[in-house]
């Protein structure tokens, strides 16, 4: 998917976006968000990623492909992949981001599948929030 970036800098914006300042989308479709810089810079830190010049808002210089694993064993590259912490079907999560020249990609675990979708305690989950955004 092609991501576009939207940098809402005025406050009182920001919170007919639910307090937001980076909104990530494809086409229509909003894909992510952060209400913070330090949540964005970490999400363009994992995958290599910097904003270029789109046609009417910047857009990442990768593609992002963005999938589901039902084990472990389902991702390709396991160990060249970063393990972190991210929301995934409103739980806080671990998980892997594998970065190409020219992709960049996301692997979420099934919440169907309990083996992998194992989410923090509530604690974990509101600091991310906090920090992260």
């Amino acid at each position: 998917m092609n991501v576009h970036v939207c940098v809402i800098k005025d406050p009182q914006e920001r919170e007919k976006h639910g307090g937001y300042k980076y909104l990530l989308t494809d086409g229509a479709t909003s894909w992510s968000a952060y209400r913070t810089d330090k949540g964005f810079e970490a999400f363009l830190q994992r995958g290599g990623l910097k904003l270029k010049r789109g046609s009417w808002s910047p857009i990442l210089n990768k593609q992002i492909e963005d999938r589901y694993f039902w084990r472990l064993s389902d991702i390709p590259d396991l160990d060249e992949c970063i393990s972190y912490q991210d929301l995934c079907n409103g739980g806080l999560v671990t998980c892997y981001s594998h970065a190409a020249e020219d992709t960049v990609t996301i692997y979420r675990p099934n919440p169907n599948a309990k083996q992998v979708y194992n989410p923090l305690p509530l604690k974990a989950h509101i600091e991310y929030q906090r920090v992260y955004g």
